[in-house]
């Protein structure tokens, strides 16, 4: 008994060591990413090469976050790299190139173009539930944080699923949205999040640049700062008594659109994508209740450029329901300022939204497009 007692006390300490010398190799690991990334951005500030602006490239060059430094590990069937050229956008597939090498992978969520792609090979498999619940646990921020696990029997990286088993997956940190770009101090939060989990799963991890992945995300901030408009066109009843908030209910029904829990009709595409919205010009919320009961003066309808369809018949329609409304509830049809909208006036903004959406495509990100729906959110 004395000698089993020795040899248990013996096992227990040398799992103990194994532990703690993982995680100061995996330790070392982030500290010589970290040099290297500094190093990468000091030869690139010393460039003469550097093309001015720089801009998104941000959205365009999948190599801002390559991760070129990550170490390829041999545990079977292995994924594709999580930051490699042969993805492309969320919910798309790889590359015509990549395909026409034979490769079939698909792509479910993340984009290197707005997220930091790290991936984890663990030693065993762990199931969906265990990850997600562990990292919920380690994994802070309030920055959108995406799981995929890869599937190796399909060959394909799939939204973490719980009730799976993973020996490989990738979480990915959106660098850029309407807040603006990520911080250092968030990013650095994020890896040592992920560096705990990592330890405690007892898995292999490594980090895509954290200075190029965040001078990537200032450069994508200022290229869509000024593309990220809405369109108001408000519909009121100066005189006579207020109009039914049901006739507005039928029209939204007619172009396919319904009431929503925040009070306001949506109008959307099967997709996804938001046509316009419509609120009460009063303050008081729609009631999804009782809308044949409810009367208003006014309501206002908005476009959210960057998230509404990219077709010049988006636009045509949201003032068409504009103008027809107006016609039937025998109001008047004027901007912020209470004052009436005219042709000039309309075609002026439609100019405006057709500059938008050329630009948002010459950068990657169509409007309305799953990827302009996450940046623009």
């Amino acid at each position: 008994m004395k000698d089993l007692q020795i040899a248990l006390i013996a096992l227990g300490f040398l799992v103990v060591l194994g532990i703690l010398v993982f995680n100061k190799v995996q330790e070392s690991r982030l500290r010589r990413s970290d040099r290297a990334a500094a190093a990468a951005e000091a030869a690139d500030a010393g460039s003469a090469s550097e093309p001015a602006g720089g801009i998104a490239s941000g959205l365009r060059r999948d190599a801002d976050l390559s991760g070129d430094q990550r170490v390829e590990h041999h545990l079977g069937e292995q994924p594709p790299e999580a930051n490699g050229k042969a993805e492309r956008g969320a919910g798309g597939a790889g590359s015509d190139d990549a395909r026409g090498a034979g490769s079939d992978l698909a792509v479910i969520g993340l984009d290197p173009r707005i997220d930091y792609i790290v991936r984890i090979d663990f030693i065993a498999h762990h199931p969906g539930e265990e990850v997600l619940r562990r990292s919920g646990e380690s994994v802070r921020g309030l920055r959108r944080v995406s799981w995929e696990g890869w599937v190796e029997r399909e060959r394909c990286w799939e939204a973490l699923a719980p009730s799976r088993s993973y020996q490989c997956v990738r979480v990915g940190l959106q660098l850029a949205n309407r807040q603006g770009p990520a911080s250092e101090e968030e990013l650095l939060a994020f890896c040592q999040d992920l560096q705990s989990l990592s330890t405690t799963l007892v898995g292999e991890i490594e980090f895509p640049a954290r200075a190029e992945a965040l001078r990537g995300a200032v450069e994508l901030d200022r290229a869509i700062a000024d593309l990220d408009i809405q369109i108001g066109l408000n519909v009121v009843k100066k005189s006579g008594p207020p109009f039914a908030v049901g006739v507005v209910a039928q029209a939204v029904a007619i172009a396919g659109g319904e009431i929503a829990a925040d009070g306001r009709f949506h109008v959307t595409t099967s997709t996804g994508a938001e046509c316009f919205s419509i609120a009460n010009l009063e303050d008081v919320r729609f009631d999804p209740e009782d809308l044949m009961g409810q009367s208003t003066r006014g309501i206002s309808l908005a476009m959210d450029v960057a998230r509404a369809p990219d077709a010049a018949a988006a636009f045509e329609a949201f003032v068409d329901f504009a103008r027809d409304l107006a016609r039937v509830v025998e109001g008047d049809l004027v901007d912020d300022n209470q004052r009436p909208v005219s042709p000039t006036s309309l075609g002026a903004i439609g100019a405006e939204v057709a500059r938008v959406r050329a630009r948002l495509s010459e950068l990657g990100v169509p409007a309305g497009s799953t990827l302009a729906l996450r940046l623009f959110a």
